[in-house]
């Protein structure tokens, strides 16, 4: 049966919204820690410092865009079972999309760390928590596993411990493992690729939740659960593709009940640490939220206090790649002149590191993913960006 609304085009809304929660995140690293938590629970605080709080908390962006990404490879998958040569095409696409940009990205950030190094490249000291490395502090292997996306379960193989010159590519190592599996399914099951996906699911969470004795612990790997979220994003276009009105509300409320078993296993649900369980119920939140606002969706997506959101989220992987190289400078320049006041960082270092990696994000989108991605309109690049990113 062939999908009724493949495209899910206030996705791009979402994503636009992650992104940013993850460029503000990022930006933060020098303000918001542990010690600054504590402190604040102990003894309340600002306006200005509870907002920051709430800042230390916009990584569940990242959970969110692995729902999409769910989504949006399954359409792909979905597409392309069962035609000749569709499988080829699927892992052809989705190296031409991951790897290059990444790459230039990558080329880009040792370029400007040699460069800026004495002026306005991030240091250490306070700095420990920044999402960047020296470039000449990472050994061969290490580079090995940057470049090639295994860097996250490539120390199980022998080596030193993993280590990234751009922190926030480990989620990309798990998108890898999330499109491999999807295309070993397509091409070993193409007319089962459904109930094969919820096959997966049962054995991931099987492995994270389900007796130690059949517990199989390999870290980095997908097997780890946060197959989870992306599995959450499959669902969403099973429902609203696939599965007719009996079957949609039992995914709604499977994904609901999902949500509610991980905050009861989370024993901090609101706090800013990140937990399995965490980033499973902000996942299956996220799902059952898609779900509901599917039948708004041509709504949503032309509305115009969501423009900005928009054309941020249609450049995401863009964005995502190249933030850090922007935005934790400019909050590196703060920390030194001694501007690290949670009023200042909320009110006018977080703005000016999210204003400067867009039009930066945009650049990069125009200049090198485009050219990667396919055919898509200078203003508007192919829906299909890839969604990741997070601190390492």
């Amino acid at each position: 049966m062939p999908p009724r609304q493949p495209r899910y085009d206030s996705l791009d809304v979402w994503r636009g919204v992650a992104c940013l929660m993850v460029v503000a995140y990022h930006a933060a690293v020098y303000t918001h820690s542990d010690a600054f938590e504590e402190q604040l629970r102990a003894h309340g605080g600002s306006a200005a410092e509870y907002l920051l709080a709430a800042v230390g908390r916009f990584w569940f962006g990242v959970p969110v865009f692995f729902v999409v990404s769910g989504y949006c490879i399954a359409a792909s998958a979905d597409a392309a079972r069962g035609k000749p040569g569709g499988v080829g095409r699927f892992f052809v696409r989705r190296v031409r999309r991951i790897y290059p940009p990444l790459w230039a990205a990558t080329a880009i950030g040792v370029v400007l760390a040699l460069v800026l190094a004495r002026t306005a490249w991030p240091g250490q000291g306070a700095a420990e928590r920044v999402p960047m490395a020296d470039p000449a502090g990472l050994s061969p292997v290490q580079w090995l596993g940057n470049l090639t996306l295994i860097e996250e379960w490539r120390p199980a193989l022998g080596g030193p411990e993993k280590d990234y010159f751009l922190g926030q590519i480990w989620t990309l190592c798990y998108e890898e493992q999330f499109y491999l599996v999807v295309g070993l399914l397509l091409l070993a099951c193409p007319r089962w690729f459904f109930p094969a996906v919820w096959v997966v699911t049962g054995l991931v969470l099987l492995n994270v939740a389900g007796p130690e004795r059949y517990q199989v612990h390999v870290p980095g790997l997908f097997t780890e659960g946060l197959w989870l979220s992306f599995a959450a994003g499959v669902a969403v276009y099973y429902r609203r593709n696939h599965a007719d009105a009996t079957a949609g509300v039992l995914y709604e409320l499977l994904l609901l009940a999902a949500t509610v078993a991980a905050v009861r296993f989370d024993p901090d649900p609101l706090g800013h640490g990140k937990t399995l369980a965490k980033w499973t119920w902000v996942a299956g939140a996220f799902a059952v939220l898609a779900c509901r606002l599917s039948p708004h969706d041509a709504a949503l997506s032309s509305a115009r206090w969501a423009a900005p959101l928009r054309f941020c989220g249609r450049m995401c992987y863009s964005l995502y790649l190249v933030h850090p190289l922007v935005a934790v400078p400019v909050a590196w320049l703060f920390w030194r002149a001694g501007l690290t006041s949670p009023a200042v960082t909320v009110f006018v270092m977080l703005p000016a590191a999210v204003l400067a990696s867009v039009p930066v994000g945009y650049a990069f989108c125009r200049l090198v993913e485009q050219r990667f991605a396919g055919a898509a309109r200078p203003a508007e690049p192919a829906r299909e960006l890839l969604p990741t990113p997070a601190a390492a």
